[in-house]
């Protein structure tokens, strides 16, 4: 009976190893949510306000092991008062791309509605070595996303992935299939202007699951300027072994403070 109890006990901690990402709790109640949970996040889930549509917008950035179609991926509750008058439907892939998933819930007291979209982003890992180009003479399609190989925190319709301010929203992420000894992390990575840096502080940070993180690189007040040279804002990281994501992070921004241009990635194998 201890073996089994032995065996059952590695099994199931296996299983838990296998697991990447965490589970995140979102609540407001404007919204009349209580409790949405997303299995398997790489961030905290980010809420957006559209003061001009009143349509609101939730995103989630999560692991590539996320099945939307597993029982408890997502789920719904509605705050004490509300309806869900659009609810989670059975077939949720809609979340998954640029058309997001429409929910809607009711204030019992009055019948006024809120509705918001639920966007979730699934990174589906890359193979190294690879590269994904961002900018001018890279555009990609914003439209119809291929988040193959990298996460962002929402659809944007910048032609570089940047980090603008300090909230949860602000990261960029890479997945790719474990590293191994010796592969290098290249990217430029450049403030937006070339205004003075006075509170900026951000981090590249690597993780073998999307749940621990380690800092590879930290700049603060260091950020290459916007008119650096091309070999000042290119940074080489070795990566540490057995690395599946990698997360881009905007820790504190200055008033002032330029934001942070990320464009030119790629993970390379020796």
């Amino acid at each position: 009976m201890k073996k089994l109890f032995l065996i059952s006990i590695i099994f199931f901690s296996t299983l838990n190893l296998r697991a990447e990402g965490t589970q995140q709790l979102f609540a407001t109640y404007s919204l009349g949510i209580n409790r949405l949970f997303i299995q398997n996040s790489l961030m905290p889930i980010y809420y957006s306000r559209n003061q001009r549509t009143s349509i609101d917008k939730i995103y989630a950035i999560v692991a590539s092991d996320f099945d939307i179609n597993k029982p408890g991926s997502i789920t719904l509750i509605p705050q004490t008062g509300f309806t869900l008058t659009v609810d989670l439907p059975v077939d949720r892939t809609s979340a998954l791309t640029s058309e997001g998933l429409k929910i809607q819930t009711t204030k019992t007291a009055d019948g006024s509605t809120c509705d918001f979209v639920l966007y979730i982003h699934k990174i589906n890992k890359a193979t190294i070595p690879y590269s994904l180009n961002f900018g001018s003479a890279f555009p990609y399609n914003t439209a119809t996303p291929d988040f193959n190989g990298w996460g962002y925190r929402e659809l944007n319709n910048g032609i570089d992935p940047q980090l603008a301010a300090t909230t949860s929203r602000n990261a960029f992420f890479l997945a790719f299939n474990p590293s191994q000894a010796n592969d290098s992390l290249i990217c430029n990575y450049y403030a937006s202007n070339n205004n003075s840096q006075t509170g900026l502080n951000t981090s590249i940070l690597a993780s073998p699951d999307g749940i621990s993180w380690t800092s590879i690189k930290d700049f603060t007040n260091t950020v290459p300027s916007n008119n650096a040279t091309i070999d000042e804002k290119r940074i080489s990281l070795l990566l540490p072994v057995g690395t599946q994501y990698v997360k881009y992070f905007l820790i504190a921004k200055g008033q002032n403070d330029p934001n942070i241009n990320i464009n030119m990635i790629s993970i390379k194998r020796k």
